[in-house]
C-alpha cells in the first residue's frame, strides 16, 4: 500500500514539474512571439510622407517619400491653377493650395497620398500668396499682396473651407505666419511686420497694442518662418540676401523691435547681389535651412536652443538653382526636401553635424514657386 502511495505521488510530482515546464515555454514562447511581432509592428509602421510642389505651371506634383532612405516615388500630378503657397494640416489630412485670389482645399489618401477636391472658395481679394493653418486645424489664413489684407477662413471638419473674413493687415502683405505654440498671428509687408492676437474661440484677429516691426529699407521681405519652440522667429530678406532673427515675447505676445542677430547667407570670402529665396528649421528646432535664388547651394545653420542665435555650418551643394525648401522629421534624420526649376532632390540630414547626403532626384514638369509635406499619422 505504502509502496503504491510513493508511485502515485511521485508520478503526481513529475506530472507538476512537467506542467510547469510546458506552461514556461508557452509563455516564454507566447512573450517571445509578442516582441517579434511587437518590432516588426513597430518596423512596419513608419507613417508615410508626401511631397507636394506647386507652381505657375497650373498643377500640384505629387510624390510619396520614404522617410527612411528620402527616395522619391512620383505619384501623378492634380490641377490647381497658378499657385504660390501650400501648406498641410498637422495630421497630414488636408492640402490647401493659393491659386489665382482663392484656395483650394484637397484630402489626401492616405495610402497613396492623392488628392480629392474638396472645392475652392474665394479669397476676398486679389494676390493670394501665403497660407498658414492653425495648429488645430480649425483655422486657414491667407495673405493677399494687391488686397493689403489677411484672410480668416473656417475650416469644417471634412476639411472643406467655410466662412471667411478679411482683417487689414497692411500696404502689401508678402507672407503670414502664426507662432506655433501660442495664439499670434503675423503678417510680413514690405516695410513691416503686422502683429495680431488670434483668438481661436471665434477666428477673430486683433491687432496688437504694439507698434508693428519696422524693416529696413529696401531689404524686401520674402519669407517669415518660427522656430518650433515659438520662441523665435526668423526672416529672409529678397534685397539683400540676409536672414534676421527676432525674439518673441510671450507677454505682450510680439517680437522684439529690433532683431538680435543679423547673418548673410553668402558662403564665406564671397561677395555678391543675392536674392534670398526660402527658409525653414527643421522639426526638432536645431537646424535652419536657408536658399537664395542667385546661389546654387543650401545654406546650414545651425541653432541656438537658449538664444535663436545662427551659426553657419556650411553651404552644401542643392543641385541647381533652389527655389522652394521644406524638411520633416525621417526615421532617424530629418529629411530636406529642395526644389528647383526643374526637379526636387531629397537629401538626408545628420542632425549632429548638419551634413547633407542627397537620397533621391525626381523631374518636375514646370518650375515650383512652394512645396508641402504631408506626414500621415
Amino acid at each position: 500500500m505504502a509502496r503504491a502511495r510513493a508511485i502515485v505521488n511521485h508520478r503526481y510530482t513529475a506530472g507538476v514539474k512537467a506542467l510547469r515546464w510546458l506552461v514556461l515555454v508557452r509563455v516564454c514562447g507566447c512573450a517571445a512571439g509578442s516582441a517579434t511581432v511587437s518590432e516588426q509592428g513597430r518596423a512596419s509602421t513608419v507613417a508615410p510622407a508626401y511631397v507636394y510642389a506647386a507652381g505657375p505651371g497650373g498643377e500640384i506634383a505629387v510624390f510619396k517619400l520614404d522617410r527612411i532612405s528620402g527616395k522619391l516615388a512620383q505619384q501623378g500630378s492634380v490641377p490647381a491653377g497658378r499657385s504660390g503657397a501650400l501648406v498641410t494640416d498637422r495630421q497630414g489630412k488636408f492640402l490647401y493650395v493659393a491659386s489665382d485670389g482663392e484656395v483650394a482645399a484637397f484630402a489626401i489618401r492616405p495610402k497613396n497620398g492623392s488628392l480629392q477636391s474638396l472645392g475652392r472658395a474665394p479669397a476676398k481679394g486679389a494676390g493670394t500668396n501665403d497660407l498658414a493653418i492653425h495648429r488645430n486645424g480649425k483655422y486657414l489664413l491667407a495673405s493677399n499682396e494687391r488686397s493689403g489684407n489677411v484672410v480668416v477662413f473656417n475650416v469644417r471638419i471634412d476639411g472643406g473651407l467655410g466662412p471667411a473674413e478679411a482683417y487689414t493687415a497692411g500696404a502689401s502683405p508678402q507672407a503670414v505666419a502664426l507662432n506655433p505654440a501660442l495664439d499670434f498671428a503675423f503678417v510680413l509687408n514690405p516695410a513691416t511686420i503686422t502683429q495680431f492676437v488670434f483668438n481661436t474661440g471665434t477666428g477673430i484677429l486683433t491687432p496688437s497694442r504694439e507698434r508693428p516691426v519696422t524693416l529696413p529699407a529696401k531689404s524686401n521681405p520674402r519669407h517669415l518662418a518660427f522656430h518650433p519652440s515659438g520662441k523665435f522667429a526668423y526672416l529672409i530678406h529678397e534685397g539683400t540676401g540676409n536672414i534676421a532673427g527676432y525674439a518673441f515675447e510671450p507677454t505682450s505676445g510680439t517680437l522684439s523691435s529690433l532683431a538680435f542677430q543679423t547673418i548673410s547667407l553668402l558662403p564665406s570670402g564671397k561677395t555678391g547681389k543675392l536674392r534670398g529665396g526660402d527658409l525653414q528649421p527643421d522639426p526638432t528646432g536645431r537646424l535652419l535651412f536657408a536658399i537664395d535664388r542667385s546661389l546654387d547651394t543650401v545654406g546650414v545653420f545651425k541653432v541656438d536652443a537658449e538664444t535663436g542665435g545662427l551659426t553657419l555650418l556650411k553651404h552644401e551643394e542643392a543641385g541647381g538653382k533652389p527655389r522652394a525648401v521644406a524638411v520633416t522629421e525621417g526615421k532617424l534624420n530629418p529629411i530636406l526636401l529642395v526644389a528647383h526649376e526643374r526637379n526636387l532632390v531629397s537629401f538626408n540630414v545628420d542632425a549632429s553635424t548638419g551634413a547633407l547626403t542627397q537620397a533621391d532626384t525626381a523631374p518636375l514638369h514646370s518650375a515650383p514657386a512652394a512645396l508641402a509635406v504631408a506626414s500621415v499619422r
